[in-house]
């Protein structure tokens, strides 16, 4: 499982990392960062409680509704909706 959850926190980041560059601005970039940041955590800890974190209060709101597109490049609403879809996933 870990392993699992690994790979799938790292694909998150690179589109974090994509969006978070061309997409978004500075605001939105710490939204990002702070709505992954139990992944992080739960991930990288070498204490995990698997039941607390299934168990944590999470957003499972739409996040694309707080972030704001980057308007110096022409489709980055399109690639923040499709970044964000991916890093949803996790």
């Amino acid at each position: 499982m870990h392993t699992y959850c690994f790979n799938e926190l790292k694909a998150a980041q690179t589109a974090m990392m994509m969006i978070r560059k061309y997409a978004i601005d500075k605001q939105s970039a710490q939204v990002l960062v702070t709505w992954a940041k139990p992944y992080e955590d739960f991930v990288y800890s070498q204490d995990r409680d698997v039941e607390a974190f299934l168990n944590r209060d999470i957003k499972k709101n739409d996040i694309t509704s707080e972030l704001v597109a980057n308007t110096a490049i022409k489709n980055s609403a399109d690639l923040m909706v499709k970044m964000v879809r991916l890093i949803k996933d996790i």
